[in-house]
């Protein structure tokens, strides 16, 4: 039975990678992610595309993002769109929070079963 409402509290934290950088996946259907992400000062990661549309809010923190020949710093409050396959990149400037939407859903974000 899909669940129609999930509170972030009830969600545990998945560990992204080895720098800390971690996501709570709100939810995963068929044509859509939702997940919190928190991203550590100083990380980064180089062009790359993919077929997936992506958009994020930030909640708190900036980073430098690079999307196509556009580049600009997202702060808390902003909202940030990639279409898919245009290369992006994304460097972080202080710890930030974001919520960030993914369709199709992204592998990665699909929550183990317990």
């Amino acid at each position: 039975m899909p669940k129609y409402r999930v509170s972030a509290t009830d969600v545990e934290w998945i560990e992204r990678d080895i720098s800390g950088n971690r996501f709570k996946t709100l939810g995963y259907h068929e044509n859509l992610a939702m997940v919190i992400c928190q991203t550590n000062a100083g990380w980064e990661v180089g062009f790359h595309h993919h077929p997936n549309e992506e958009c994020a809010y930030y909640l708190k923190g900036s980073s430098q993002i690079t999307i196509g020949e556009e580049t600009f710093v997202a702060r808390a409050g902003d909202y940030v769109f990639i279409p898919p396959n245009v290369p992006h990149k994304v460097k972080v400037f202080e710890d930030t929070e974001f919520i960030a939407a993914s369709s199709p859903p992204k592998p990665v974000y699909k929550p183990t079963e317990k």
